[in-house]
């Protein structure tokens, strides 16, 4: 038989990988080594190996496509000569027993995906001839009062005391607080992370300064982690944060930190002087039958959480501390099983445009929007930074430009 007649078997194309950006790649999103070879589907497949090699490592197409979707990111970003040099990471104000090792792979890529947004933001700003750098009042620090400093902030934002009677629930205060904060050039987004691992983080080592809320937490929570990381930007801190005050043992610096950052927002969000003369207050303070009632309509009333309104009330001694972390330990019981109920009534699926909206935030959203009527952008690059399709374009430009 002539062989000749018969062809050959064709062989698996293989690309070069560098082992340190395999590395690099993993470990920017969380993953042990056994956690990648797991995710991309193969026994075969030794990721200990490959990262060990002194040489490029060979992996097919279809090994690269894995490897890329498992590890969220671009495989043109896999195929680098060398790991990029990025920013160091927002540093870690959680209190130990919260902190891991490394970051869960939705918290890294919430990071990442605000850094890249901070990056193309600056592009377009330059572009349109619009400011990055934030305009924020002089530069605070720990020796500071916070409630001096909320009302120079107040001030120089031209912020009355009781704008929080101007809107009808917290989802309208804190699209509103969001407008203030934007309008000063630092951009709020939101993002999709685990809620216990973080509730926020502040990015102000690049222009334009940037805040990310989580998007998990309701609006009342929103607005308290917005104002909270405002204050670590006026301490021009870069910082990854849990809001968790009830815990206050052992005031180290880090500690001291979160600790002014905490009650400068709650004297953002509520005013000391109408505070102290509702007549909610004293019903609550004296606990007079029904003032669970009060402190909700406290809360309400301020568009803040219950805790908060326990915190500020704590912090200006309308209350002692162990009335404190009684109603804590109450008000958390309570809103746990307020938000099972919620979950079970939950209707569809979201907005596409609203959530694209809600994750960049407005200012960014007509920026982009405006580089792309001038043609600096594609169809499929703003489609890309909006994480949207493009069917949802004027849906998020009607949702961009919405007071």
């Amino acid at each position: 038989m002539n062989r000749a007649n018969f062809p050959m078997p064709r062989r698996t194309p293989t690309i070069p990988v560098a082992p340190e950006v395999l590395a690099w790649a993993r470990e920017s999103v969380g993953l042990s080594q056994e956690e990648l070879g797991r995710k991309i589907g193969s026994a075969e497949v030794n990721v200990l190996e490959w990262e060990r090699t002194d040489s490029t490592t060979l992996v097919t197409p279809t090994q690269l496509e894995k490897i890329a979707d498992a590890v969220k990111r671009p495989t043109a970003a896999l195929l680098l000569n060398e790991p990029p040099k990025n920013p160091r990471p927002p540093k870690d104000f959680r209190r130990p027993h919260r902190r891991r090792k490394s970051h869960s792979p939705d918290l890294s890529r919430a990071i990442r995906r605000a850094r890249r947004l901070q990056r193309v933001a600056a592009e377009v700003f330059h572009e349109l001839e619009e400011h990055a750098q934030p305009d924020l009042p002089a530069t605070f620090s720990l020796a500071d009062d916070t409630e001096w400093s909320a009302r120079q902030v107040r001030h120089t934002l031209e912020v009355p005391h009781d704008i929080h009677t101007e809107w009808n629930d917290a989802r309208v205060a804190l699209r509103a607080w969001r407008s203030i904060i934007e309008s000063r050039n630092i951009l709020v987004f939101s993002a999709d992370f685990p809620r216990e691992e973080a509730q926020g983080f502040s990015l102000s080592d690049e222009e334009p300064n940037v805040i990310t809320l989580s998007a998990k937490d309701p609006p009342t929570t929103r607005c308290f982690t917005l104002w909270h990381e405002f204050g670590h930007l006026l301490l021009r801190n870069t910082a990854l944060c849990v809001m968790d005050e009830s815990e206050t043992d052992g005031l180290d610096d880090d500690r001291r930190t979160e600790d002014w950052c905490h009650r400068f927002a709650e004297a953002m969000l509520v005013d000391r002087d109408l505070l102290q003369s509702r007549p909610q207050t004293s019903a609550v303070a004296s606990r007079l039958p029904g003032y669970q009632v009060d402190l909700r309509s406290l809360a309400s009333n301020f568009k803040v959480s219950q805790h908060v309104a326990l915190f500020r009330m704590w912090h200006l001694g309308l209350i002692p501390e162990s009335m404190f972390r009684e109603e804590y330990v109450r008000v958390q019981a309570e809103q746990e099983g307020a938000a099972r109920e919620s979950k079970k009534k939950r209707g569809g699926p979201p907005d596409p445009a609203n959530i694209a909206v809600r994750d960049s935030g407005q200012r960014l959203a007509r920026a982009l929007l405006q580089a792309f009527d001038r043609g600096s952008l594609t169809h499929a690059e703003l489609a890309d930074y909006f994480g949207a399709r493009l069917k949802h374009i004027e849906n998020i430009r009607r949702e961009a430009h919405r007071q």
